[in-house]
Parts: structure tokens; sequence; C-alpha cells
């Protein structure tokens, strides 16, 4: 931010950023493993993110701009990400599907940078429990029932041992799968995930 814009670091800086938050434009995460100042900021308002993806560069009277978009890459993408915002503005939702709302918690995000030596990788949610248990969250959109293919399933095993070994964590880590419509039944669907949720229970009482 500091680089791409007129901010400098220091006071003002935090102050904006902290009134982006309050006012519910950005929304933040704590880095697993890492001090309360080392934040991840994201956009967290909804039209705002429909905004830059779709409306800033459509011109006032683009006839049909949105319909010519429903199947893009651009679109797809908006998608994901939007389920994701979603999915981290319900985490008591969350936590109560998986029955662990009693459990003591801190919520966090996690990513390892990739080098010549090592493929980087990222976590967007992490549930770090009192009782010894990390959950990890992989979420994807998707308008049908998700597909683990074989390649897919390797991606989640590495992921798993990235975290384990760049954290060192001695608890156990689950992997949880959030999508829209739930897991396609194949040889993958349980192979490393432990628990499945959908949309559905996003919008329960917390």
């Amino acid at each position: 931010m500091i680089k791409n814009t007129p901010l400098t670091s220091g006071g003002n800086l935090s102050r904006v950023l902290s009134e982006l938050e309050e006012s519910g434009f950005l929304s933040s995460f704590q880095r697993f493993g890492l001090k309360k100042t080392h934040l991840v900021y994201f956009i967290s308002d909804f039209y705002t993110l429909f905004y830059f993806r779709f409306i800033e560069q459509a011109g006032k009277y683009e006839p049909n701009m949105w319909l010519s978009t429903t199947d893009s890459p651009v679109f797809r993408a908006w998608s994901g990400l939007s389920f994701e915002q979603v999915c981290f503005a319900h985490v008591p939702q969350i936590k109560k599907a998986l029955g662990i709302s009693g459990v003591a918690s801190s919520t966090s995000t996690w990513r390892i940078q990739g080098s010549a030596e090592q493929k980087g990788s990222q976590i967007d949610l992490v549930i770090d429990r009192r009782d010894q248990v990390i959950n990890l969250f992989e979420i994807k959109f998707s308008i049908d029932k998700f597909a683990i293919t074989k390649d897919y399933d390797a991606a989640l095993r590495h992921k798993i041992q990235a975290f384990r070994e760049a954290t060192g964590t001695r608890k156990s880590v689950f992997l949880t799968m959030i999508t829209t419509h739930g897991l396609k039944d194949n040889e993958y669907r349980y192979s490393v995930v432990q628990n499945e949720l959908t949309m559905d229970i996003l919008f329960t009482a917390p």
C-alpha cells in the first residue's frame, strides 16, 4: 500500500486502515504464529469487490456487459473471491457447524513464500483451537459439486505438510473443505478431508 499510494508508514496509515475496517470496507486476519502487528488486510465490502471487477472499466451505458461475463475467467475469479469473503464473515457459523463453538480458539491466515528450493503455499483460513487441534480450511466456489482430482488431492497434501513443517506444530491438523454444493463422491473425496461443509451452514444462527 505504501508503494502504490501516497500514504506513508506510521500513524496516518494505521488510522486509515482502522477507519476502513470499522466502516466495513476492509477486514483483517492475523498471520498464524505471528504477532498482532503482522496483519493481512483484504476488501470485505461486497459491492466494492463487484465494482472493481465489473463496473469500473465497463463504461456508463455498456449493453449486456454482465451477461457477456457470466462464464468468463473474470467472473469465476470474482465468484471464488466473494465466496471466500462470505465464509470469512461467518466464522461463528463455521465453528458451530464443526461443533466447536464452545472451544476457545483464534482465527488467522497462513502463507509461506515460495523459493527456488521450495514451493509456496497458502491457507486462507486457520482456526487454532485450545483443545490441541488446528482446522485448516480450503474454500472452493463451484456451480456444481466440487470434484477433488488426483492432482488437487496431491496439492492439499502438500499444503498440510508445508504447514506442519513451517509452523512446527504438534497439534492435530484437520482439513475442512467449504464448498457451495458439496463434494463429488469419488476416490479422493475423503482422502485427506476430515470435514465437509457447504454454504448452507453459513446462513444459520451462530
